[in-house]
């Protein structure tokens, strides 16, 4: 039952990745993105990789998704529409895409060895609470003070984009 669970979190991260790379829509790209970030997570926690599974959440959904909406909505241009029309692709665009496609699936065959491969009977289970614990008292005690740097420098930078991109009122 395990390896059904798995395998659909496989399979929708895989369809939602695509979409993202697809889609013309720059909403519908994040909120593809969004579904990939969530099924990579649920396939950590399956794995029993507690500590990684909570790390990409906080790391790619709780920022970098949310950083992407703000940057959306602070945007000028309207993005939203699904009608914006691409230019047309040259020779070299296509051969470039030719060939990131034949270098992913590369990557893809060489991790799907290297995963079948693997017997994932043989991993041992450490105490995974523990560990979390462990790392969450550490980054609420002794890393506190970069963690609040790094979120002042992060509200600067929206508040700076917001102020570059803001529509200049004209006089005419």
């Amino acid at each position: 039952m395990l390896n059904i669970v798995m395998y659909f979190f496989m399979a929708f991260g895989v369809i939602a990745a695509l979409y993202a790379v697809n889609t013309s829509s720059v909403v519908k790209a994040v909120f593809a993105m969004f579904a990939t970030f969530f099924s990579v997570s649920a396939m950590l926690i399956l794995a029993q990789a507690e500590f990684l599974a909570i790390a990409h959440l906080m790391i790619y959904i709780g920022g970098i998704i949310v950083v992407m909406i703000f940057a959306m909505m602070l945007s000028s241009k309207n993005i939203i529409d699904d009608t914006v029309e691409v230019e047309k692709e040259t020779s070299a665009f296509r051969f470039t895409k030719l060939i990131s496609g034949i270098a992913s699936l590369a990557i893809f065959v060489l991790l799907a060895k290297v995963i079948l491969s693997q017997n994932p009977t043989k991993i041992a289970r450490t105490d995974s609470v523990n560990s979390i614990q462990q790392f969450g008292t550490q980054l609420l005690s002794n890393y506190a003070f970069p963690l609040e740097i790094i979120s002042l420098l992060l509200l600067v930078a929206l508040m700076a984009a917001s102020i570059i991109t803001r529509k200049e009122k004209s006089n005419v």
